[in-house]
């Protein structure tokens, strides 16, 4: 059995490590902060998915094309436990 967890993602907001609004104080340095976690469950047995691919998409504009598509941010296989980690997404919005 395949199973394909699709997440969408349209718009996420996350701010500095230590609160501050202080844009300046990173050095003009752009960090990836964003992290997506969760656990895979069979829906019948409430077992954990082993090996079930988990994809994070983002629907972005494609100045190219003038239209809205989807673009894979990350994804990975869940482990044993039916969980999954993806780490250093970038954050949302950019930091200027």
């Amino acid at each position: 059995m395949i199973l394909l967890l699709t997440c969408s993602l349209s718009t996420a907001f996350s701010q500095m490590p230590g609160g501050g609004g202080n844009r300046g104080g990173m050095g003009g340095q752009s960090m990836n902060m964003g992290h997506f976690y969760g656990k895979v469950l069979d829906s019948t047995s409430g077992k954990p998915l082993e090996a079930a691919s988990v994809q994070l998409i983002q629907n972005k504009f494609d100045s190219a094309t003038k239209k809205r598509k989807d673009v894979v941010v990350g994804g990975m296989l869940t482990t044993k436990k039916g969980e999954f980690s993806i780490g250093t997404l970038p954050s949302w919005p950019p930091i200027n």
